[in-house]
């Protein structure tokens, strides 16, 4: 909490990976904050410009998968990020911005891949760095 180094206004999501001994904590103005899992802050990762950053999820090892609501019709939902970059791979999920401000929980993690889904569909979605896929 808090506006001085290390500090944050406010989380939307987080990723815990217990192997690096890391939280990385998701602000919606756009940064990753990341703090060693016993409170101690390491960095504050920019990502790449979005209007409103919701979700994060690790995808693979080398890249984080973010929802974001559009502000605008052109906007892109879903990023692929790479994690040594901090830049935009790809961009998936392009819908009206009224058909996204229900979809709460449009990521799951299951065998160590990432799914997608859309309460307006009947498809679930492997997540790729280069593609969605209908599971």
């Amino acid at each position: 909490k808090g506006q001085g180094p290390g500090e944050y206004r406010e989380i939307y999501d987080a990723v815990i990976k217990e192997k690096e001994n890391a939280v990385y904590m998701l602000s919606p103005f756009g940064s990753l904050y990341v703090y060693s899992l016993d409170g101690k802050f390491i960095k504050e990762i920019e990502l790449p410009t979005r209007a409103n950053y919701q979700l994060i999820e690790e995808l693979e090892s080398k890249y984080f998968v973010t929802w974001t609501l559009p502000a605008s019709e052109n906007d892109n939902c879903i990023s692929v990020i790479s994690k040594e970059s901090s830049k935009n791979v790809k961009e998936f999920w392009h819908v009206p911005p009224v058909l996204t401000t229900l979809n709460s929980k449009p990521f799951y993690n299951y065998e160590h891949k990432v799914y997608f889904s859309n309460p307006y569909q009947n498809e679930v979605y492997e997540v790729r760095t280069d593609s969605l896929r209908v599971a």
